[in-house]
């Protein structure tokens, strides 16, 4: 089993390399490497500290390969760099003068590619610095099948603790510097690997890069993933983009794939779907893209084998400026099980940098000129007041108030509702016990009454006196009669209550040779009224037909009752004298009984009359009960009080 590298000398600044070598000649098998002009090779064999640059014994390595046993080695083309042999061999170095020197400040990382079949072997980057050696105290295994080359990034760092002493004579790794990495140019940059095993080691291609690296064409950057990958794997990336206050927007494009499917959120809300990672597709973020910290948020998911993300976010600015942030270890890893990871403005302690794995056209399979989708803009999120939390909170107070209001009343309704049908069994029973026991009584009384009379001569005094106690028999006998009328629940409805007062104004102006008219209407609905309303009423027209027969002198009287808005509407008009009503009697309480009647109901009492032209007397009431009105104090009040005012107003 062996360990395989690949080597390209790449430095970037901008979006250009300065130089780029690739081990692509055609050259037979065990070349030596002086076939790759620029590269010096050293190993550890046998102890001792050999240099294979333009050397290569038959059977032996360093040298050049032309993939002769495997397929597609060279991820720019069949050639390669072969860095180790043998378990002679157990530390090989190989590195490359810099064609121009390379200041530390413009260089953002170095990388290089790897392909490995153990996990034994390990690399480092080293680094010439004057005269010196400096080796990465960052340790590279490649975690990559025999199939597959491995992209390793080694963020650029100048601080203690990044680097060690290289000791090029014996190829040993010394300890970390003290201090932070000595300044001056590097000019020459190289790969150090470790225990190859009992096989080889191959090099391709190695960069140092000065900015990001962006794919020129398509404006993507590597395609980057979890440190590890395995299958049916959903791997969530966070990526802040920096938007300079006061500067505007004039054109944001972010570019995008995956294998083998995506989800994309911009400050929490989703806005992209995606599952072809053979194709890019490009969102439009112009209008969202506004000054300030915006977090680009993407889920993505592994069916199987290799997995991958490519993105790239390019932004111009009305200043001229353009930013560039390519998928790169810049964009962190979100551990699973973490909520509101894709709206956070600052990432959560123990996000690890993305692991990058090939270069955007370097992925094998991957097409040369790949499909670019355009789906439409995104647009701001047009927030309404009633998707505000404020409303909502509010109108679900209100509703929760709403709901506790009507239950109270629902209970208040139950409650009177049973108080209601205990009250009506108890009018029955009472106006029964009248009717059999008192009507039957004082029934019985006149009936003696009217038999002692017809046994007595006709100048007997006794018979006179029977004669009145007959008569006053008879009226308490038709008192008690509108007192079970009034008391039965039975004669509830409105209907009843018309046929009654009808019937009652008849027969009380015939004995008194009064012509009566009826105007009633012809439809009643089918209500009822409660025994105040029906006693209100009932006494009120009682006292007009009563002072119509003793003051009126009235030959004619019109009776109309009618039903509207929900009031009962009862008008009584004669014939007779009439009177002046600022002129009436005041120490009769007729007329003030029936206001105040009218009143307590929630209605009221008109009186208009004039000397010579006879009397009208209107009367309203409302239908309802005030057991079926909802029994709301300040609403009863009010109601009460305007009545009030009416009746005194109308009565004057």
């Amino acid at each position: 089993m062996g360990v395989y590298f690949f080597l390209l000398a790449t430095l970037t600044l901008g979006a250009e390399p300065l130089f780029v070598e690739h081990f692509n000649a055609n050259v037979p098998d065990n070349s030596p490497v002086g076939g790759a002009p620029g590269w010096h090779v050293q190993a550890l064999r046998n102890g001792t500290v050999t240099d294979f640059t333009s050397n290569a014994p038959s059977g032996l390595y360093p040298s050049l390969s032309h993939n002769s046993n495997m397929t597609g080695a060279g991820i720019l083309g069949a050639g390669y760099l072969v860095m180790g042999a043998g378990n002679v061999v157990s530390n090989v170095f190989a590195w490359r003068e810099c064609s121009t020197n390379l200041d530390q400040r413009a260089i953002v990382s170095i990388d290089f590619y790897t392909r490995n079949d153990s996990a034994n072997a390990s690399g480092r980057v080293a680094i010439r610095l004057d005269k010196r050696w400096y080796a990465s105290a960052q340790v590279f295994h490649d975690l990559a099948s025999n199939n597959f080359w491995s992209l390793n990034t080694l963020p650029f760092k100048t601080n203690a603790g990044s680097w060690r002493n290289f000791n090029t004579n014996a190829l040993t790794v010394g300890t970390e510097l003290a201090g932070p990495l000595p300044k001056g140019d590097i000019t020459a940059v190289g790969i150090f690997g470790q225990s190859p095993g009992s096989g080889k080691i191959r090099i391709d291609e190695l960069s140092v890069q000065g900015s990001p690296v962006m794919d020129s064409n398509y404006f993507v950057g590597s395609w980057i993933w979890a440190e590890k990958s395995f299958d049916r794997q959903i791997c969530r990336f966070w990526k802040a983009i920096e938007i300079p206050e006061g500067v505007a927007v004039t054109r944001a494009r972010l570019r995008l794939t995956a294998d083998n499917s995506y989800r994309a959120f911009f400050d929490g809300t989703e806005f992209a779907q995606g599952s072809e990672w053979r194709r890019l597709t490009e969102y439009d973020l112009t209008l969202v893209l506004t000054p300030g910290t915006h977090i680009l948020a993407i889920e993505a998911f592994n069916e199987y084998g290799w997995a991958g993300l490519a993105a790239g976010v390019v932004v111009e600015m009305e200043n001229g400026q353009t930013l560039r942030i390519p998928s790169d270890a810049s964009w962190l890893i979100v551990p699973p099980g973490q909520k509101g990871w894709s709206s956070r403005k600052t990432p959560r302690e123990g996000w690890q940098p993305a692991r990058m794995s090939y270069y955007f056209r370097d992925l094998p399979d991957f097409p040369r000129n790949p499909m670019v989708l355009l789906p439409a803009a995104l647009r701001p999120m047009v927030i309404h007041f009633w998707q505000r939390g404020w409303f909502q909170i509010t109108l679900l107070s209100f509703c929760v108030v709403v709901a506790a209001i009507c239950l109270r009343l629902l209970a208040q309704l139950a409650l009177q509702s049973k108080a209601q049908n205990v009250l009506q069994r108890e009018r029955a029973r009472i106006a029964r016990d009248i009717h059999d026991d008192l009507g039957a009584g004082l029934t019985h009384l006149v009936l003696l009454g009217e038999t002692a009379q017809q046994e007595l001569a006709g100048d007997a005094k006794a018979r006179a006196q029977f004669e009145k106690i007959s008569e006053v028999g008879r009226k308490l006998v038709g008192a008690i009669d509108e007192v079970v009328w009034m008391v039965n629940s039975q004669r509830d409805s409105l209907r009843d209550f018309e046929i009654y007062i009808c019937r009652y104004a008849e027969n009380y102006l015939r004995a008194r040779a009064i012509r009566c008219r009826l105007d009633v209407d012809d439809e009643i609905p089918q209500t009822n009224l409660d025994l105040a309303t029906r006693r209100s009423l009932f006494l009120a027209i009682k006292e007009v037909l009563n002072n119509i027969t003793k003051h009126s002198g009235a030959t004619e009287v019109t009776l109309g009752m009618h039903i509207e808005n929900e009031r009962i509407h009862v008008d009584i008009k004669d014939n007779g004298r009439g009177f002046d009503f600022s002129r009436r009697d005041q120490s009769r309480n007729g007329m003030t009984n029936m206001a105040q009647r009218m009143a307590e109901l929630g209605g009221s009492c008109v009186v208009t009359s004039q000397p010579g032209a006879g009397c009208h007397i209107e009367l309203v009431a409302p239908l309802g009960s005030k057991s079926q009105r909802l029994q709301l104090p300040w609403w009863n009040s009010s109601r009460r009080m305007a009545a009030k005012s009416e009746v005194k107003t109308t009565s004057t």
